[in-house]
């Protein structure tokens, strides 16, 4: 009967994990029989532009690898296809950039020499050196997220396909959604964590936080040297880690084992798991504990 029900478990799981894809493979052209052979030479064009100055950065792109660099001036250094030449334009303080062509991002957009991949085409934004970014939003059909020595009050990343990786990022509140990516955060201050994942891993080593919500349904979670105030982590499929100090752990596991180890004498743990096994400050709990 145990047997039965990790095998429904998991089938359900790998079903859902391709319609997962098969959904993002229509909506970025993957599917699409008419690029199916991806042939059509993509042009590619380049250009640095200079912008007023502004506070806030809000991106809207179909194919993107997006960063924040430091230099002389305010700018906007960009790689895209011709098809997906963006606008530039700074509102109010907020800079806002486009690159978006509807439905979706053809097939020929991605290079498949190594693998699938996008690193051709990149974003970035060029900041005079102590410029402060209040807010960052982005939001990208495929391509990574890489944020490093940055302060924020506000951050919103959404990925459809793609890593987030976070480096000595301070900010008030993070928000992060993707379908397909793993998402990393080393040496970092996120504030209010609200992290919601389909498929891909989440890693975090030496991060502080106050409040903390993570979603995935596939996917392990790795939290190490973290320090928040209170944490609730619901995974499907996957095994969960959590290691350093806090006051209150949630977490649940459908199929999946749960390893808590907080060095606060009083933390408050409610911790179960399907199939799988519990353990706490390295004790074996069964596949549930409560204090």
């Amino acid at each position: 009967m145990k047997v039965a029900k990790i095998l429904y478990t998991v089938a359900i799981f790998v079903i859902t994990g391709l319609v997962i894809m098969f959904s993002m493979g229509c909506r970025m052209g993957f599917m699409n029989p008419l690029n199916i052979l991806g042939s059509e030479q993509v042009k590619t064009i380049s250009d640095t532009v200079k912008t007023e100055g502004f506070k806030n950065i809000d991106v809207d792109a179909n194919v993107v690898n997006f960063t924040i660099e430091e230099g002389e001036e305010y700018a906007v250094k960009y790689e895209l296809p011709q098809e997906l030449e963006p606008s530039i334009d700074v509102d109010g303080d907020t800079l806002k950039i486009k690159s978006r062509k509807d439905p979706g991002v053809d097939l020929k957009f991605f290079d498949f020499t190594n693998g699938i991949h996008t690193t051709k085409y990149s974003i970035k934004v060029i900041v005079p050196k102590g410029s402060a970014i209040e807010d960052l939003t982005v939001l990208t059909n495929a391509g990574n997220v890489e944020l490093d020595d940055r302060t924020f009050d506000d951050v919103e990343l959404n990925c459809n396909a793609g890593n987030v990786e976070m480096r000595y990022i301070t900010c008030t509140t993070c928000k992060i959604s993707t379908n397909a990516g793993n998402v990393q955060a080393d040496k970092s201050d996120l504030g209010d964590l609200d992290l919601d994942t389909n498929a891909g891993n989440v890693d975090f080593d030496g991060t502080t936080m106050k409040n903390v919500n993570i979603e995935t349904d596939m996917g392990n979670i790795d939290l190490d040297d973290v320090t928040f105030v209170s944490g609730k982590i619901d995974t499907e499929v996957g095994n969960v880690e959590v290691d350093g100090e806090y006051d209150k752990l949630e977490a649940e596991s459908e199929v999946g084992a749960i390893s808590a180890n907080s060095s606060k004498a009083d933390t408050v743990f409610d911790l179960s798991t399907q199939i799988g096994s519990v353990s706490v400050n390295g004790k074996s709990q069964g596949r549930s504990y409560s204090n």
